[in-house]
């Protein structure tokens, strides 16, 4: 009689069919990121490479803020209501400094260089996509039916021109 009732076992079955594929939403979403592919390949110094994330980390404080975000409220008074800040405002000290001595100064600059004239490609654009949105060398190249190399030394000549900012600045 006890043949009757089955046996319980215990953990997870086998799998019997092979993992599905990852959608192309995820393979989108786990890019390398480009920066250090670019470094990885020999294409950009160590020290464009640290610049690049500076400037990362610094178009990030620029955005820090931007979105709304949930907060959650502990029982006791409301606070009282503060006005949204400028990103400027929401800089540190530190952050504002740098701002005001270095990024707007080589921004401005950088705005002014062409690497592409039809559609207009700016070093500053080139640094955005490829720094700051993680876009490949190759799409930015393939978006404004340009050669990679022209597209790699405006990147190079924009980070080059950051160091140097930094480095005069450092100087006075």
């Amino acid at each position: 009689m006890t043949g009757l009732i089955p046996a319980r076992k215990r953990g997870r079955p086998p799998r019997t069919q092979e993992a599905i594929a990852p959608t192309p939403e995820t393979v989108a979403k786990l890019q390398r990121d480009q920066v250090s592919n670019l470094l990885k390949q020999g294409e950009l110094t160590p020290d464009q490479e640290g610049v690049a994330r500076k400037i990362h980390s610094f178009s990030m404080a620029l955005k820090r803020g931007m979105f709304p975000q949930s907060r959650i409220q502990t029982e006791g008074a409301m606070p009282s209501r503060r006005l949204p800040q400028a990103p400027l405002e929401r800089l540190s000290d530190t952050e504002s400094e740098s701002w005001s001595r270095v990024y707007r100064p080589w921004a401005g600059e950088m705005s002014r260089h062409i690497v592409g004239r039809r559609p207009k490609l700016t070093a500053l654009a080139v640094v955005e996509r490829i720094v700051n949105e993680n876009e490949s060398l190759e799409a930015v190249s393939s978006s404004y039916d340009l050669p990679r190399t022209q597209v790699l030394d405006g990147l190079k000549r924009a980070l080059d021109g950051y160091i140097a900012q930094q480095s005069e600045k450092k100087n006075l």
